[in-house]
């Protein structure tokens, strides 16, 4: 049973074409919109994730877990290996598919260079929270796609509010990027989404 009412749904179509694939929260990937984030009033983002080649462990292998509901991916093309949080590696070929917990750790460990994968997510707008785990402590670094702007009024769809880049190089400070992360989350978690 329904405790709040839902927003309005639209009908929406997303047909394949090479140019819409974008950059977006990772730099070795592009990203395609389905255009499910308009139709649902932001309740859920559709993509499909095109892996770039080659896969670069140094830039991939990054320990990490995203703040949502609900996230489920499948293998289009290709093949994934990734480690998650109390299963160990996997490699999930096309024709895979798996749900991803709610804040599961994981980590992207290699990837075949026509690997493509649908995402669908909810809410559409979320955190990604990076693991620092070289320094033993764990440095949280926000990542957005496309909602609430820096309170600083900068542009960062797709970056990251770096605790560790600080005034020097026009990042948010330690504790911008504390009040961020919290100011983030706390949107992302309202029913009208990110502000």
């Amino acid at each position: 049973m329904r405790t709040k009412p839902r927003r309005p749904q639209r009908f929406v179509v997303s047909h394949h074409r090479e140019k819409d694939f974008e950059g977006g929260l990772r730099s070795y990937a592009k990203y395609r919109d389905l255009g499910i984030v308009k139709a649902t009033n932001g309740m859920v983002r559709a993509h499909v994730i095109r892996f770039v080649p080659p896969c670069r462990p140094e830039e991939v292998s990054k320990r990490h877990y995203h703040d949502v509901d609900f996230q489920m991916v499948y293998v289009l093309k290709g093949w994934i290996k990734t480690e998650f949080e109390g299963q160990g590696a996997m490699v999930m070929r096309a024709g895979s598919a798996w749900i991803q917990p709610p804040r599961i750790e994981h980590v992207v460990l290699d990837y075949s260079d026509d690997c493509e994968v649908l995402e669908v997510i909810l809410p559409a707008d979320f955190a990604t929270v990076e693991l620092d785990e070289r320094r033993g402590a764990r440095i949280r670094r926000v990542g957005k796609i496309a909602c609430a702007p820096c309170p600083r009024g900068e542009d960062r769809r797709g970056d990251f509010a770096h605790p560790t880049r600080d005034r020097a190089s026009g990042g948010c400070s330690r504790t911008q990027a504390r009040a961020y992360s919290a100011a983030f989350s706390a949107s992302c978690a309202s029913p009208s989404g990110p502000r």
